[in-house]
């Protein structure tokens, strides 16, 4: 035990100083409470989580490591990865699962890296955006090839505490203020999203048609599904636009069986049409075939046309049967109907002003007829 006054290591039992005779005091041992002991304990606890929470953090959300972990979840087709390091608002059509929708349907092939490393990084003057530069080799190639992933800082926080980078890519853009028409009555389904009365807005100029308004949209090919008011559904990709977008039809896309129902429809149509107008029957005995909402005085303008064909001062047809219809090519008209154009063989007979001998062969014409389908297909044109 040291003396307080002069220093001299006295006994540790001794209660004077042997050199000075200064009365020595024993320091006792500070003693901690149970309580004080596990507060002291979790206050380390928290420094040491802190520091750790601020080291990942540090690392985490530093833009090299954004754009790493982005470029991984390309080169692996990870969706909900890509989706969340794009800076994208979501919405009923820029959601994640119809990002997803969108991006398998395009098909990307994966991309085999077998390494990759980041070998740059620029900063921006103002310090918002960087640009990091990544080398990868693919399989079965010795060339290192280079991507850079642009980065743009946000004004919001990671933890409170780090800057939030987000992914700019241009290949992922959005377009604002799609209009869609589609034939009044259309069930239309783009990626898992199916239109609705919440995108209607009211058609002032044409009844016939259906417009839906959406807000933002990607600027890429959505699948699309389509049930038609004209019986029969189909499947497409459409590559939306700003402004108006018309859903088109195409034979390609319509089943095999429809085909052949309006091939036979046109086929019974076309001959009693064209059998009506040679024989000369009047407009008023055949417009009952036609559909309610044809236009009366066009069918009859049409009509009287087509008789006008059958009889001229040069010739005059004895007979006409149409034999086959084929190679259809259906859009919509338009009115908002559906228009068919087809090919159609026929065998007639004919007269002409200088033989008193008839004259039969057999020809095709590509004609067109426009159909609306109440309880069937209906004519509504013959032009």
């Amino acid at each position: 035990m040291f003396c307080e006054k002069c220093g001299f290591e006295n006994q540790e039992n001794s209660k004077f100083c042997e050199k000075c005779g200064n009365e020595l005091h024993k320091k006792e041992k500070k003693q901690f409470s149970l309580k004080k002991k596990v507060l002291l304990g979790v206050g380390i606890l928290l420094i040491i989580a802190i520091g750790s929470l601020y080291w990942y953090g540090s690392n985490k959300y530093q833009p090299k490591q954004q754009a790493l972990e982005f470029f991984e979840a390309v080169i692996s087709n990870d969706t909900d990865k890509i989706y969340e390091y794009l800076y994208i608002e979501p919405s009923k059509f820029t959601s994640k699962q119809v990002f997803k929708e969108i991006y398998e349907a395009e098909e990307v092939d994966k991309l085999e890296v077998i390494n990759y490393k980041v070998t740059n990084e620029e900063k921006s003057d103002d310090g918002l955006s960087r640009t990091v530069t990544i080398s990868y080799i693919l399989k079965g190639s010795e060339e290192t090839e280079e991507i850079d992933i642009n980065l743009v800082k946000t004004k919001d926080k990671k933890l409170l505490i780090f800057d939030d980078w987000h992914i700019q890519m241009e290949a992922v853009s959005l377009i604002e203020n799609v209009e869609i028409y589609v034939p009044k009555g259309s069930i239309v389904t783009i990626a898992s999203e199916q239109l609705g009365n919440a995108e209607m807005v009211e058609n002032e100029e044409d009844n016939n048609f259906d417009i839906y308004k959406i807000a933002e949209m990607f600027d890429s090919y959505y699948p699309v599904k389509v049930k038609t008011p004209f019986n029969f559904e189909y499947e497409t990709e459409v590559y939306f636009e700003e402004g108006e977008n018309l859903i088109d039809y195409d034979a390609s896309e319509v089943s095999d069986e429809v085909l052949e129902v309006l091939s036979d429809q046109i086929l019974t149509d076309i001959n009693y049409i064209y059998t009506s107008a040679l024989n000369n029957k009047d407009f008023e005995e055949v417009k009952t075939y036609f559909s309610s909402k044809a236009d009366i005085d066009v069918l009859k303008n049409e009509y009287e046309d087509l008789i006008s064909v059958y009889k001229t001062t040069y010739y005059e047809y004895n007979k006409i049967n149409f034999t086959e219809i084929e190679n259809l090519d259906i859009e919509v008209s338009n009115d908002g109907y559906l228009l068919v154009s087809f090919d159609a063989s026929f065998d007639y007979s004919i007269n002409y002003s200088w033989s008193d001998e008839a004259y039969e062969g057999t020809n095709s014409s590509m004609l067109s007829f426009i159909y609306n389908h109440e309880d069937g297909y209906k004519l509504i044109s013959i032009y």
